[in-house]
């Protein structure tokens, strides 16, 4: 019985991947025709989210504070918790800075998706160790109802892709105990 050399194990990975990241391209295919000209997102939190990427490039042009804005609230100003939306703030502000917010809005939206479907495929291959089995757990769970509809809704609850990738670090935990993985899974 001889063993299966990494390189070429991997490759056999490659045609699930490239179907879910072309599944991934597909589903964004309007925001692609279109460019900076669409927000693809439903009525509501989304435009908050919008002028939330403009206000910290806004604010860093003009040495503002991150937590605290005058534009709304007047006179008294708005105070913002320090939450997840300032710490995402320092990763989408780079992405901002280049190609304005409706961009960022909808880049990292759909990178949530092959993301999520990477992290998925990842955790199905270690539990089943079957290519398909793996592939379609990653569809499914890519593609699920809550993805969609919070992919429209709420750009942070939209990344799910640290679901698959906790428990596969659990599991890694558990075969092996190490101080590096007990921190990953932490």
């Amino acid at each position: 019985m001889s063993q299966e050399k990494p390189a070429s194990n991997l490759r056999g990975h490659i045609p699930a991947l490239l179907f879910l990241l072309v599944a991934s391209l597909l589903t964004f295919l309007p925001w692609f025709l279109k460019g900076n000209k669409i927000l693809l997102a439903l009525p509501g939190d989304p435009f908050g989210a919008v002028w939330s990427l403009w206000r910290v490039r806004f604010s860093v042009q003009h040495h503002l504070p991150l937590d605290f804005t005058k534009l709304i609230g007047y006179p008294y100003g708005f105070k913002q918790a320090i939450n997840v939306n300032i710490l995402w703030s320092r990763i989408t502000y780079p992405v901002d800075m280049l190609f304005g917010e409706i961009f960022t809005f909808n880049f990292f939206t759909f990178i949530s998706f092959p993301l999520t479907a990477l992290t998925m495929y990842l955790l199905g291959w270690q539990v089943t160790k079957s290519r398909a089995a793996a592939l379609v757990a990653a569809f499914i769970f890519t593609f699920s109802p809550y993805h969609q509809m919070r992919s429209l809704q709420h750009l942070t609850l939209a990344h799910i892709e640290w679901l698959p990738l906790f428990f596969l670090a659990l599991i890694k935990l558990k075969e092996r105990r190490s101080p590096l993985r007990g921190l990953f899974v932490a």
